[in-house]
C-alpha cells in the first residue's frame, strides 16, 4: 500500500519557527507568515506572507482555498507555537510518522482547569466543552452572537437536533487531517468561513471555527446547503447597550447554574 503524503501548513506569528521546521524535516511546508519579518526561504518550504487576520484559523482556510484543487494526501495544520503549549516534540514526532487520516496534535495532560459539568477530556484526545459560548464575552462578534447562531448558518439544524450541547475539538486547532476529509467541503464552504474571520485580528468567529473543526472534519453532522452553494454575506452586527446587558446577564446566570451543578456533582461523587 502506498504511503500517503504529508504536507505541513503552518501558521506563524510567533514561536520558534525554525526550531519547529528542523523537526520537521523534509516533508513539503506551506507557511503563511503572519509576524511581518522576513524569514530566510528553504527548499522545502513555501512561504506566503499575509496579514495577521483571524489567528491561525485564518491560515488554515486560507491553504484549503489556495490548494483545494491539489490538496495533498494529507495536511497538517499547525501554528509555529506549537511546543511545548499544545504538545511535546516526542508526542508531535510519534504521531506525524502515524499514517492515520484524522490526528488531534495535542496533550491533554497539558490542558488546565477542566471543571466538569463545563469540560473534560476524551479518549480520542479531543477536549469536550459546554456550548455556552462564554469567549464571546472576551472577543466581541461581528457577525454571530453566539455559537448557535454560527451552527445555524454553517450546517444543517433541526428543531430536535439543534447545535450540540457539548464541542468536541483540540484547543489550539493543532490537526492531521486527510484530503478527503478535508474535501467533505465545498470551496464555497470554506471561503464563506474565511470570510467571518477576515479583517480580525481576534475575531470571535474564529473561536467559534475552531470548536467546529471536529465537527467539520470527524463528524457525520452535515453542512448547510447555504454555506456549500455560493457567498454568504451576513450583515455586520451592531451591538447595543440592550443586547450587551441581556448576553452579560445569561452569561452570570450560566457561571451560577455550572457552579451548582458542580458542587451537586462533587457531593453526589462524595456520598
Amino acid at each position: 500500500m502506498k504511503s500517503m503524503s504529508l504536507h505541513f501548513c503552518i501558521s506563524h506569528y510567533d514561536g520558534d519557527l525554525e526550531d519547529l521546521l528542523n523537526c520537521i524535516g523534509q516533508h513539503e511546508i506551506t507557511v503563511y507568515n503572519k509576524s511581518g519579518a522576513d524569514i530566510r526561504p528553504r527548499k522545502n518550504a513555501r512561504i506566503v506572507n499575509i496579514e495577521n487576520h483571524g489567528y491561525n484559523i485564518y491560515s488554515y482556510l486560507s491553504f484549503i482555498i489556495d490548494n483545494y484543487d491539489k490538496m495533498p494526501d494529507r495536511v497538517a495544520f499547525i501554528k509555529s507555537n506549537i511546543f511545548p503549549r499544545h504538545i511535546t516534540k516526542e508526542l508531535f514526532n510519534s504521531y506525524i510518522a502515524s499514517e492515520e487520516d484524522f490526528i488531534p496534535l495535542t496533550n491533554k495532560g497539558s490542558w488546565q482547569e477542566l471543571r466538569w459539568p463545563q469540560s473534560f477530556s476524551g479518549e480520542d484526545n479531543m477536549l469536550y466543552e459546554l456550548n455556552n459560548s462564554w469567549y464571546r464575552y472576551r472577543h466581541k462578534p461581528s457577525y454571530f452572537d453566539n455559537y448557535n447562531e454560527f451552527f445555524r448558518v454553517y450546517f444543517e439544524d433541526s428543531v430536535i437536533r439543534g447545535a450540540p450541547v457539548y464541542l468536541r475539538f483540540a484547543p489550539g486547532a493543532n490537526y492531521i487531517v486527510s484530503r478527503d476529509r478535508i474535501l467533505k467541503g465545498t470551496k464555497w464552504f470554506y471561503k464563506n468561513l474565511r470570510d467571518t474571520v477576515e479583517g480580525y485580528q481576534l475575531s470571535c468567529e474564529s473561536h467559534y471555527i475552531e470548536r467546529s473543526l471536529g465537527l467539520i472534519w470527524d463528524s457525520k453532522v452535515k453542512f448547510s446547503e447555504k454555506s456549500q452553494s455560493g457567498p454568504i454575506t451576513p450583515l455586520k452586527k451592531e451591538q447595543t447597550k440592550w443586547n450587551e446587558g441581556l448576553s452579560w446577564i445569561r452569561f452570570k446566570v450560566m457561571s451560577i447554574l455550572l457552579k451548582i451543578g458542580g458542587m451537586m456533582a462533587r457531593t453526589s461523587l462524595e456520598r
